[in-house]
């Protein structure tokens, strides 16, 4: 039996349940597609959809209008902003993760939102857009289902096909141990006082202290 959710979400274990984590100041501009992810994940008639983080009024407003037009206002939980050092811990017990960045620039798509490494920490299987750059991570990790466009039909088959497969999506421990030993915050910083360390190590040896 799945363990109880948290107490934030009032959703059965039983339940499919998909989580965004960010802030959320409109819901259909920008590369976000907030509108997008809440009318793919509920096409699904029992699937359900935390939104988790900070909301503008704007979004608040746009995300009220959209439900009800779409039926699902029972069905999409506005969640306040969880403290950074809790999240993972949080969505653990979600069903999947959803986080999508569609790309204007190169420079969008060879980003990698942090999202992406919470998510993954949390053990979830994802739903992403289908990046250069979330392509290489979520394909070392071996946990996401890819969307190639902004049709909600694609975002709902997704969506059925992580849940379909989330046994097999979830990384295992040993998956994980590798995750955090290479992308945890402690190993990217103490990557990055090593990196300064040999520019200033570099510069000194120039002359340039």
């Amino acid at each position: 039996m799945k363990p109880a959710r948290s107490v934030l979400i009032s959703v059965s274990p039983q339940t499919p349940l998909f989580v965004f984590v960010g802030k959320i100041w409109e819901i259909a501009d920008g590369n976000q597609k907030i509108d997008l992810i809440i009318r793919g994940v509920c096409r699904n008639p029992e699937y359900h959809l935390a939104l988790i983080g900070p909301l503008s009024d704007l979004a608040k407003e746009q995300i009220e209008k959209l439900v009800e037009e779409e039926g699902s206002q029972a069905r999409v939980h506005l969640v306040p902003p969880i403290p950074s050092e809790a999240i993972i811990h949080y969505i653990a017990d979600a069903d999947a993760g959803i986080y999508f960045m569609w790309p204007d620039t190169r420079n969008i798509d060879l980003t990698i939102p942090n999202k992406l490494f919470e998510f993954s920490l949390a053990g979830l299987p994802l739903v992403v857009t289908d990046l250069t750059s979330t392509r290489w991570f979520c394909t070392i990790a071996g946990n996401a289902v890819f969307v190639k466009s902004q049709q909600v039909e694609e975002v709902a088959q997704a969506c059925r096909e992580v849940i379909d497969r989330q046994q097999e999506l979830r990384p295992n421990q040993e998956k994980l141990a590798q995750i955090r030993r290479e992308y945890s915050w402690e190993a990217q910083g103490a990557r990055l006082v090593e990196f300064y360390k040999s520019l200033l190590k570099r510069a000194g040896n120039r002359g340039l202290q």
